[in-house]
Order: C-alpha cells, then structure tokens, then sequence
C-alpha cells in the first residue's frame, strides 16, 4: 500500500508526534514506489532525530528491530550531524569512524537513497584519502552493478562532482541516456561542463 506524501509531510510536521509514532510511517514510506515518498522520508528522518530529545531519541532506538537498520542508520546521521548538530567533522573528531562505517554500509546497501545527496551522507573529507578511496571503490562497484538505474548514477556522480569530475559527467551522460527528457540531469551536466544542446 502507498503512503501520501501529503500524509508523510503532515506527519513530520506534527510535533505531537514522537519518533516512535513515525516509525510504522518511515517503515512504509521507504519501500514506497513514488521516489518523492521515499526522499522526503529520509529528510524527515534526518531533520526528526536531529531535534528529538534524548527521552525521545532513546526511546525510537529501543524500538528499533534488525530489519530497521537502514532507518536506524540514516537516523543516526540526522541524530549526529544533522541540521541541529553541524554536519562537520574531521578525521579525527569523536564520530568519525562511525560516520565512515554508515555511509560506506549505506553505499553499499542502499546506493540509490537520497542520503547520498545530503550533507550528512558525504564523506569527501578533506584529508582524508583512506575514506574517499573506499567510497570510490563502491561507488565504481555499485555503477557496474546498476547501469540502467538513474538514481545510483546520479548519486556517483554527486560524490564524483568535486574531485573527479570526468566521472561526474560521464555518470550523468548515463543519466540523460536513460532519461532524455529529464532535464536536471542535462543541467547538472552542462554545470560541469558537459556537452549539452537546451532543448535536445
């Protein structure tokens, strides 16, 4: 059954509304078909653990199950450096080696999740090259896994952008190849300065 995202969206919003009464919501919304459901239950995640208080937060935990890890995952980066947290941390900085362990289990679990867009899903520490080459050796991995699936090429393109764009655009020449009447992928394309022609 899909969820609303006019639901989900009310249900994030409601203050009244613990941790614990959205997640039978966030178990719904994750494996739904619209993609809109399933990015906004990741900002949600992330924007809700973040301002939860400890009460709450330990509470949500304890209700997690083994089947919860994705969601126990993405909550914690919200928990931990989301936008009422400060999503910076350096190599060395309390944390770190979790944030390292999630993202790179995120990438290889889920690489098609919208953290992977999110501040709080980055790994490109300045620095840091132990952390950037594992997550460039899964993302290379997961694009030859996932040719034909916009969402992980566009997610290896995000982590690509900076430090090597030819990457970056060749993963997003992917994307308008499988999706030519898209034009944010023309866009983010012709940002890098790829080839493309407005209204090709």
């Amino acid at each position: 059954m899909s969820i609303e995202l006019r639901d989900l969206v009310k249900a994030t919003r409601d203050s009244r509304r613990d941790l614990i009464d959205l997640l039978p919501i966030y178990r719904q919304a994750i494996v739904d078909e619209d993609f809109k459901v399933r990015d906004f239950a990741v900002d949600s995640m992330l924007v809700r653990a973040g301002i939860a208080d400890e009460g709450e937060w330990a509470a949500f935990v304890e209700q997690l199950q083994p089947c919860d890890e994705y969601i126990q995952r993405v909550s914690w980066l919200g928990r931990a450096f989301g936008p009422m947290r400060g999503i910076e941390n350096v190599p060395d900085s309390a944390g770190h080696d979790k944030r390292r362990q999630t993202v790179l289990w995120l990438i290889e679990h889920y690489p098609d999740t919208r953290i992977h867009q999110r501040p709080e899903g980055k790994l490109n520490y300045p620095g840091d090259e132990a952390a950037y080459d594992m997550a460039r050796s899964l993302w290379l991995k997961k694009v030859l896994e996932f040719t034909n699936k916009v969402d992980v090429l566009s997610h290896a393109a995000h982590f690509f952008r900076l430090r090597e764009p030819a990457l970056s655009r060749g993963f997003l020449s992917g994307c308008v190849k499988l999706e030519p009447n898209v034009q944010k992928w023309q866009r983010r394309l012709a940002d890098l300065g790829g080839d493309w022609v407005p209204g090709t």
